[in-house]
C-alpha cells in the first residue's frame, strides 16, 4: 500500500451505488472511498455494509487504498458504519464535520476497541478527518495534532460554503483562503493535506484546481469524478521538465558545496540548502511513483 504523501487521488464513490463503484475500478484512484454520508440516502445504508467487504477487497485486489467515510458518531449510523468497516478491514476511516478534538479522541477510541474485537493490529488503521466547517477549520491544529492514527486530512468545499455563507463557484476567493489556511495546519502537524473534492463534471475546471493546489504545496487532491483521478495523478506527479530542473539544481549546489561556496549560483539564482532540499524533494516524489 502506498504510504500517505503519495496518495494523490482520492475518489468518492457512493456506498450504495453500484454503478459508481464498478467504474472505480478502472479509474485508477489511489484511494477510493466508499461514502456513507452525504452519498447514501439512510435507507440504503444497511445494504451498503452488506456489500462492503467486497467493495473493499475488490479495490485492494486493485492496489487501489480502501477507505470509508461513516457517518458522524453524533448520528446513529455513525457506529454502524465503522463497526462494518472495522469489520471489513478499512485501511482508513475519514470523519465527516470534524470540529473539535474530542470527536477524534472518541473515534480513535472506537477504532482501537474494534481492532482488537476484530484482530486487526492496534492504532493501524488511519484517520482522516475532514475539516469541512468554519468551527473545524478555526480548530484545524487541535484536531489535527489529536491522535497519531492521524496520516492526513481532507478539505471541504460543499459544506464549507454552506458554513461560511458564500456562494458555490468553481473559482471561489474565499475557499482558495481555506484551501490555504487548511495546508498551513496539515503541514504545521507534519500529516498530509488532502484538497477538497471537485464536484463539477469538467476536465478544464479540475485541472486548474489541481494545479492550484499543487501550486501552495499539497499532494493530494478529492474529487466526485472517476474521469478525473488520472488527471489528477498526472499533475501531481513531477514531470519530466521539472525533474530535469530539480537534477541540476542538485548537481550544481553539490559541486558549489564540495568547492566550498556557502550559496551556489545557477542560473540566475543563489541556490541556498533550502532549494536544494526542494529539489532532493522533487526527484524523492517521482522516483517513489514509479515504481
Amino acid at each position: 500500500m502506498r504510504p500517505m504523501q503519495l496518495r494523490r487521488s482520492w475518489l468518492f464513490v457512493g456506498a450504495a451505488d453500484k454503478n459508481a463503484i464498478l467504474t472505480s475500478y478502472d479509474s485508477g484512484a489511489d484511494v477510493c472511498i466508499q461514502e456513507f454520508e452525504d452519498f447514501c440516502v439512510p435507507e440504503l445504508r444497511r445494504e451498503a455494509r452488506l456489500m462492503m467487504p467486497d467493495v473493499l477487497s475488490d479495490w485492494r485486489a486493485r492496489k487501489i487504498v480502501a477507505t470509508v467515510r461513516i457517518n458522524p458518531l453524533e448520528d446513529p449510523d455513525g457506529l454502524r458504519d465503522l463497526d462494518a468497516a472495522m469489520r471489513a478491514g478499512a485501511d482508513a476511516i475519514l470523519l465527516p464535520k470534524a470540529n473539535t478534538k474530542e470527536q477524534i479522541v472518541l473515534l480513535q477510541k472506537h477504532i482501537n476497541e474494534m481492532e482488537k474485537q476484530y484482530g486487526k493490529t492496534v492504532s493501524s488503521t488511519n484517520i482522516i478527518p475532514n475539516i469541512e466547517q468554519a468551527r473545524g477549520l478555526m480548530n484545524a491544529t487541535d484536531i489535527l495534532s489529536s491522535s497519531t492514527q492521524i496520516a492526513g486530512a481532507l478539505v471541504a468545499s460543499e459544506d464549507m460554503v454552506v458554513s461560511l455563507n458564500a456562494p458555490r463557484k468553481k473559482n471561489n476567493e474565499i475557499l482558495n483562503h481555506v484551501r490555504s489556511v487548511f495546508h498551513i495546519a496539515c503541514c504545521s502537524v507534519g500529516i498530509t493535506s488532502i484538497d477538497m473534492p471537485y464536484t463539477f463534471t469538467d476536465d478544464e475546471g479540475v485541472k486548474q484546481q489541481t494545479m492550484l493546489a499543487k501550486d501552495i504545496g499539497m499532494l493530494a487532491k478529492s474529487t466526485v469524478n472517476a474521469s478525473h483521478c488520472k488527471i489528477i495523478n498526472e499533475i501531481l506527479t513531477p514531470n519530466e521538465r521539472e525533474v530535469e530542473t530539480a537534477a541540476e539544481i542538485v548537481s550544481a549546489f553539490e559541486k558549489g558545496r564540495g568547492s566550498g561556496e556557502g550559496q551556489v549560483l545557477h542560473k540566475g539564482t543563489k541556490i541556498e540548502v533550502p532549494i536544494y532540499l526542494n529539489a532532493k524533494q522533487t526527484i524523492e516524489r517521482f522516483e517513489a511513483l514509479s515504481v
